[in-house]
């Protein structure tokens, strides 16, 4: 009767570990945001891993919000595309103003999941830090 217990236990822990690593999610190792040529413009580069390997097919949609002002600004979602260079995506994205964005990831592909990752934006044509006559707002 041990010997069985022991063998369940053991066969359930195998199980989780196996179904934890199939259930893997991809993470965002790389985000960044660069001035469009239109005004409030950002072209979005965003690279997707799993384990160390870069995420080829994964399909999601990408939108922004300013934490220090949540649902204070509407950023329609976008569809990523891929760029041609394994695991990077782009998408651009319209931000308002300077400061700290949160990018947000709406996967479907591989698996659904919710991306988060906080990026700042400097004034349009500037880096981040840059003083913008907009600044106090």
């Amino acid at each position: 009767m041990k010997t069985r217990c022991q063998r369940c236990a053991i066969g359930a822990l195998l199980a989780v570990t196996w179904l934890g690593s199939a259930w893997a999610r991809p993470a965002i190792t790389q985000a960044s945001c660069t001035p469009a040529p239109q005004p409030l413009m950002y072209d979005c580069r965003v690279v997707l891993a799993d384990g160390g390997q870069p995420v080829t097919a994964a399909v999601f949609t990408l939108t922004a919000d300013m934490p220090a002002m949540p649902m204070a600004h509407h950023v329609p979602a976008v569809p990523a595309e891929p760029t041609g260079t394994a695991g990077e995506y782009r998408a651009t994205v319209r931000l308002e103003m300077p400061g700290t964005w949160t990018l947000k990831l709406r996967v479907t592909r591989p698996a659904p999941d919710l991306l988060l990752r906080n990026i700042e934006i400097g004034a349009h044509g500037k880096p981040a830090g840059a003083t913008s006559p907009h600044a106090g707002h």
